[in-house]
């Protein structure tokens, strides 16, 4: 038995392409075609070029060349690195910041510093007291010195944002009365 490639085409010239080996095993692969950037009027467009050479190496001879995307109607270059490795580039996250600032009510007991929040996508706590450690727990009561909790020494700050935030509650634990913190959370 030979290798054998089916193509099933849609009228955008894009297919999906899959190769039967001689052992029976497949090998599928989406083969880009040109998505057209000045007519389409899907959110984004793309155009590239399958660089399919032969069946016998098709899972690793076959690639995809994306030439550019379109956002809005601007055509946008990709990056890529000097080995032609696709580049990323992060948005920063836009939003409001909620103050979470305040004080110890009451030294060595522990407080809500910020409740449950689904949607939270930073966190900053930094311990403004020139003198005295401040700790902050998650899901559970915070506690002085105590394993689970987090250390934040006098004038250091504690920020969550980027690939991983908490939306757990925050709980807040210093040894004195009036000890002073500035939270803000997005």
């Amino acid at each position: 038995m030979s290798n054998s490639t089916v193509s099933v085409n849609n009228s955008r010239s894009q297919s999906i392409d899959t190769l039967w080996l001689p052992d029976g095993s497949t090998r599928i692969k989406l083969a880009i075609g040109t998505k057209d950037v000045s007519t389409d009027t899907e959110d984004a467009a793309w155009h590239g070029i399958a660089t399919h050479t032969d069946g016998a190496t098709f899972a690793a001879s076959d690639g995809v060349v994306v030439a550019a995307g379109l956002d809005g109607t601007t055509v946008r270059k990709l990056l890529v690195d000097s080995t032609g490795r696709l580049l990323t580039v992060n948005a920063p996250t836009q939003g409001n910041l909620t103050d979470r600032s305040g004080t110890i009510t009451a030294g060595t007991v522990s407080q809500t510093l910020a409740a449950v929040n689904t949607s939270r996508k930073y966190l900053m706590v930094q311990n403004i007291d020139a003198s005295e450690d401040l700790w902050i727990n998650f899901t559970s009561d915070a506690a002085v010195a105590t394993a689970g909790s987090i250390q934040i020494k006098a004038g250091a700050t504690f920020t969550m944002e980027g690939a991983f935030v908490s939306t757990q509650l925050v709980t807040v634990i210093a040894t004195t009365t009036a000890h002073k913190f500035t939270a803000k959370e997005g």
